[in-house]
C-alpha cells in the first residue's frame, strides 16, 4: 500500500448565485491509494455539492486546485 494521493483537492469553495453563504467553504483532502473514504455529514453540509464538482457537474466553483 502506497501513500500515493489518487484525489487531492486544495481550498475548495463554492457559492450559489445570490448568497453570501459558501455551500463548500475551503476544503483540502487527499484521499490515497487503496484507502477506503467516507463523506459524512449533517444535511446542507455541502457534500453533495463536493462530489458534484468533483464529477464534472459543477463546472465553476468559486476557486479550487486538484490533482486527480
Amino acid at each position: 500500500m502506497g501513500t500515493e494521493a489518487i484525489i487531492s483537492i486544495s481550498k475548495l469553495v463554492k457559492r450559489y448565485k445570490d448568497t453570501s453563504v459558501n455551500a463548500v467553504d475551503s476544503i483540502d483532502l487527499d484521499i490515497l491509494k487503496s484507502e477506503t473514504f467516507g463523506l459524512l455529514g449533517p444535511n446542507g453540509a455541502g457534500k453533495s455539492t463536493m462530489m458534484n464538482i468533483l464529477g464534472g457537474i459543477f463546472l465553476c466553483p468559486r476557486s479550487f486546485s486538484a490533482v486527480t
